[in-house]
């Protein structure tokens, strides 16, 4: 008997809620206490195909506006709008059936358009384009069933191209990177291409020259990687890796201790008598080495060979003087 009529109770409350009261709202769009409130929604009015629905700031300005279906929930259905707390507006979203449905625009606070798109049954979806601030476009895209599809274009707050590739149906077909410079002022970019096998191959370059040219399957490195001096002249490094599902061992993040200079670090280049940078600690993606791993100096000389089997590190090789040398550790390092 206590529960129904608990129930009944709160049904009840709820109804006279929903149709006669006004709710408070906190900061998170909870309902509290008129005390606590940030936001308000008087009750609800009814229009031709539901319900008009007005929330607002605790100062009085109008928050939102749209069409419910329901009086006691939210269920949009046609325009909905968005004000900032000065009364301008922040957005207009269409909906159709509670789901976004049509065209969206939103706007920066100084009244510029932020960003205008479309939604297919709840799924971003045709063309979209976002501006900066002071009006500037800083990224134009295509999407299809919420994947990128057709070309991409970004650029920085000034109007500097920043990337640009082209999808279909969200899977990469090129793509370039005009700020990979890895903190250094030094104009830098990634060119990307997938091919019908879905394996990536990734050119990085510094100043128009190649440094780095490598490839992706799965989001793992594969095939033959190959990492050139700052000038492009001379072989840093050739890696291969294996297809990571072929590994004999669990991948992680590998880490490696670097003793030659690496292509992303230019002023290592500081052991002018052994010709050899100093050590150096880093942690790359992860990927399954297979075959041979060949280590260069700065003149483009092969100075050290190691040896992998389906990611088990097998052993290598040092060459001093044009020789092979059988030793874990370079002859320059050897202590006297």
């Amino acid at each position: 008997m206590n529960k129904i009529f608990l129930g009944l109770f709160i049904l009840s409350q709820s109804v006279v809620l929903c149709q006669n009261d006004t709710i408070w709202y906190n900061t998170d769009w909870y309902i509290t206490l008129k005390s606590d409130a940030l936001y308000f929604r008087p009750p609800v009015t009814k229009s031709e195909n539901g319900y008009m629905v007005k929330d607002y700031y605790i100062s009085g300005i109008l928050q939102m506006e749209g069409n419910s279906m329901y009086s006691d929930r939210d269920y949009w259905d046609g325009e909905v709008k968005y004000y900032f707390e000065d009364g301008s507006l922040e957005g207009i979203i269409n909906y159709s059936d509670n789901d976004r449905d049509g065209k969206i625009e939103m706007y920066h606070p100084n009244g510029q358009l932020y960003y205008v798109g479309y939604f297919v049954n709840g799924k971003k979806d045709k063309n979209w384009v976002v501006y900066s601030e002071n009006g500037n476009k800083i990224c134009v895209y295509s999407l299809k069933d919420y994947r990128l599809d057709g070309h991409y274009t970004a650029w920085n707050e000034d109007g500097v191209l920043k990337h640009e590739g082209e999808f279909v149906e969200g899977e990469m077909k090129w793509f370039k990177n005009f700020e990979c410079n890895n903190g250094f002022a030094i104009a830098s970019r990634m060119e990307g291409i997938m091919d019908e096998n879905g394996i990536q191959h990734w050119k990085v370059y510094r100043n128009d020259i190649l440094i780095v040219e490598s490839y992706y399957k799965d989001y793992y490195r594969y095939g033959t990687w190959k990492t050139y001096s700052l000038d492009g002249k001379k072989l840093h490094s050739i890696s291969n890796f294996t297809n990571l599902y072929d590994c004999d061992i669990n991948i992680d993040i590998i880490e490696w201790t670097w003793a030659e200079p690496l292509h992303y670090l230019p002023d290592q280049y500081t052991d002018t008598i052994k010709h050899v940078a100093v050590s150096n600690s880093s942690k790359s993606d992860t990927g399954c080495m297979d075959g041979t791993f060949e280590h260069y100096d700065i003149y483009g000389n092969l100075y050290k060979t190691s040896f992998f089997e389906k990611g088990e590190y097998v052993g290598q090789k040092y060459v001093h003087e044009g020789k092979a040398v059988d030793s874990e550790i370079h002859p320059l390092f050897q202590s006297e």
